[in-house]
């Protein structure tokens, strides 16, 4: 069995987890994982869908989603990754908004 550590609890209401998990004895490495709770996100999504016609149909400068802090961690290390470092990609980030699966983080329906 892994044993498992709290590391690190961050964000403006505790709600990214970050846990150690030791697989050492068990022939395996150290893993951190992070844990977000959405639950504040998707609310604020949600009420800004429900708040979308009172914004008209231009799609200029209009707020498109709430993104998770993983989701924007993980841009963050790609970009490094690619030698670009904090230049994250749009094609990235659109392709993302425009996902289905990622539809309840969208503060408005369509495609960007």
């Amino acid at each position: 069995m892994s044993k498992q550590q709290l590391l690190d609890t961050y964000g403006n209401a505790g709600q990214i987890q970050q846990i150690l998990i030791d697989e050492r004895h068990l022939g395996g490495n150290y893993t951190v994982k992070n844990i977000e709770d959405t639950t504040r996100i998707l609310k604020a999504a949600k009420d800004a869908r429900e708040m979308a016609d009172l914004y008209g149909e231009s799609k200029e400068f209009k707020h498109a989603a709430y993104v998770p802090h993983f989701v924007y961690d993980q841009w963050l290390r790609d970009a490094k990754a690619a030698g670009h470092p904090g230049v994250i990609d749009k094609k990235v980030m659109k392709a993302w908004c425009n996902d289905p699966d990622n539809a309840m983080f969208r503060t408005w329906p369509g495609q960007l």
